[in-house]
This record gives structure tokens, sequence and C-alpha cells, in this order.
């Protein structure tokens, strides 16, 4: 009964070629250094991502900043426009009389 434990247990013994165990091994270690390579882009994705989110919130912050100028813009010149007619309306009266 031991004897049959023993023999399906896993163990090492010398028909296991050191080429395979050092290809074995060159794959972890190619894997993590595969896996560390990945990480470093992923840390480089997301810090130009939080770079670029920074600066659409500043153009943002601008394009609001703008668009408000842009509306008391247009508010002075329909006051500017109507000043103008309420001149040219007085003004033509005086020049009808002569």
């Amino acid at each position: 009964m031991t004897d049959e434990i023993d023999s399906q247990s896993w163990h090492l013994d010398k028909k296991v070629p050191i080429a395979l165990i050092c290809a074995i091994l060159a794959q972890v270690v190619a894997f993590a250094w595969w896996a560390s390579a990945q990480n470093s882009l992923t840390l480089a994705h997301e810090k130009r991502l939080d770079q670029a989110e920074r600066r659409i919130e500043i153009q943002d912050t601008g394009t609001r900043t703008l668009s408000e100028k842009v509306v008391r813009i247009e508010a002075n010149t329909d006051n500017i426009v109507n000043s103008i007619r309420r001149i040219e309306s007085a003004v033509r009266p005086d020049t009808d009389r002569r």
C-alpha cells in the first residue's frame, strides 16, 4: 500500500533532463519580465490619461468662461445698436427740418 502511494505521488528523478528544467525556468523569468513591462505600460497610460483629463477640465473651464464673455458681448452689442438707433432717430428729424 505504501509502495502504491509512493509510486503515484509526484517526484523528480534523473529521467527529467536539466534542459527541460532550464527551459521552464526561462519561461517563468520571461513571463515575469513581460508582466513587469505590461505593468509599466499600464502605469504610463494611466498617467497620460490623468494628464489628458486635467487638460480637458481646464479647456472646459476656459470654454465656459469664453461662452459667458460672448453672451455679455452680444448683450452689449445689442445695447449699442439700440443706442445708435435712438441717436439716429433723434438726429433725423433735425436734418429733415433744414
